[in-house]
């Protein structure tokens, strides 16, 4: 069947496997588009699989590697791939065209077999596999209650782990796992990034997190982190006032860092495809955008609700597809004010600014606000707004700036924690004790990078 393989086929599986080797950047796009049964030829899908290995295992792809692999023999194919190869600009269209001409080539194969079958049955069987190849181009499935059910039964034997976000109150109502797609929406200055970037910290300890961060300098983010980190003073940070006590605590504590696996990528100006590609590349299980307003839209709408729709929905679908948690900030309106009782109405999700189809699109939502409008050092409310596979509620977040932390408020000992083994209780705001920043101690770290609880 090799030899009947037209021309454009081989030139086009060429074009593909040369650009991974040659662009690596590019990588992430085809391994998740393409797959090693899209290549007629076997000396092809040989060095394809080489390269998705290496992939998976965060190994430089080139031709020495893959000649690792799969042997010396191999090696004259892969210089002339190279050498056919000159740019892997158009990597993604020979992807396109590589699919598209491969099915058509098996439909035809499949058609020369119905135009000499012998019998009935013959036929049939040939027809069902030409629906079935028509069908997987669609990228559609079909899955029946029947064999729905026994993978019901195969996953309840499974031990279960869902995604934690290090507070408890807000932890036990939601299941989160990789694939779901989750919004955090504050007003301007409440602390968004603030917090994303300590829920970012602490998903690093068990996941691959990248931060793009499309409004903040990369720097100012990391000494943000260290301030959060270490429990430094963030002003003495900023005036790089840092004094022999401190950078004794930083030797000590350094480790900490080995324990993480956090990125921040400077995204200003790049799209949500851009984002996306980039996060393949990478492998990221957990991928946070800050913020979804200011993510460059591919190709303009005719309104700008439906701009931002759009790259909402490119980020949804990212994570849905490729089963990596998706955590997108956005913007809130500002503070309304009830004009009878003269007072600031919490933010609902029809806050979310300039696009309706934000709470549509997100499996989780949650809102940030401050308790006391008009006080900026005041608590802040996390409330749970949207919640598909949970419960909505809210949890009280004191908010330390100093040490650019917030830390959750328990009710038990009238102190607060990082992370409570103890849920606080939801929807009863005036439950919540009085305490005074000069109160509220630090959370120390144990072992593994986890606060400890006070």
């Amino acid at each position: 069947m090799e030899n009947q393989v037209p021309k454009r086929i081989y030139d086009a599986a060429i074009a593909v496997i040369g650009s991974v080797m040659i662009d690596p950047s590019v990588s992430g796009d085809v391994f998740a588009a393409m797959r090693p049964s899209d290549f007629l030829a076997p000396t092809y899908r040989t060095i394809f699989e080489a390269e998705q290995q290496l992939f998976l295992a965060g190994k430089p792809i080139d031709p020495v590697a893959v000649s690792a692999i799969i042997g010396d023999e191999y090696r004259p194919v892969i210089m002339d791939v190279m050498e056919l190869t000159p740019t892997a600009a158009n990597c993604m269209e020979y992807v396109r065209l590589l699919k598209q001409e491969t099915r058509l080539h098996r439909l035809r194969m499949l058609g020369d077999k119905l135009a000499n079958a012998a019998t009935l049955d013959e036929a049939a069987s040939v027809l069902e596999q030409a629906g079935q190849l028509s069908a997987s181009s669609t990228g559609m499935t079909a899955l029946s209650l029947q064999d729905g059910f026994a993978r019901f039964c195969e996953r309840q034997a499974q031990p279960v782990s869902y995604i934690h976000f290090g507070f408890s109150g807000i932890d036990q109502l939601v299941y989160a796992e990789l694939g779901d797609y989750v919004l955090l929406g504050a007003r301007p200055s409440t602390g968004k990034t603030m917090l994303a970037l300590q829920v970012a910290a602490y998903l690093s300890q068990t996941y691959r997190v990248g931060f793009f961060s499309l409004e903040t300098k990369d720097d100012k983010l990391i000494d943000r982190s260290m301030a959060h980190l270490f429990g430094m003073n963030y002003g003495k940070i900023k005036r790089h006032a840092l004094d022999a006590a401190d950078w004794h605590m930083i030797a000590a504590q350094k480790g900490r860092l080995s324990q993480s696996n956090l990125e921040i990528i400077q995204a200003t100006g790049r799209t949500a495809e851009e984002i996306a590609s980039f996060a393949r590349y990478k492998r990221y299980q957990v991928v946070i955008v800050d913020y979804i307003q200011i993510v460059r839209t591919a190709h303009k709408g005719y309104s700008r609700e439906n701009d931002v729709a759009s790259i909402s929905n490119t980020l949804a679908n990212f994570a849905r597809d490729h089963k990596v948690m998706v955590l997108a900030l956005a913007q809130l309106t500002r503070d309304q004010e009830d004009q009878k009782s003269k007072t600031v109405r919490a933010p609902t999700l029809a806050s979310f600014r300039e696009s309706g189809s934000l709470e549509q699109d997100a499996d989780i939502a949650m809102l940030m606000y401050l308790s006391e409008p008009d006080n900026r050092a005041s608590d802040r409310v996390l409330r749970l707004a949207k919640n598909k596979e949970g419960q909505v509620g809210k949890v009280m977040l004191a908010f330390h700036g100093d040490k650019q932390t917030f830390t959750e408020r328990v009710i038990d000992d009238n102190t607060f924690r990082h992370v409570s083994d103890k849920p606080p209780e939801v929807g009863k705001p005036d439950t919540w004790q009085d305490v005074s920043l000069a109160q509220i101690p630090f959370p120390r770290f144990q072992q593994g990078g986890k606060h400890a609880q006070n």
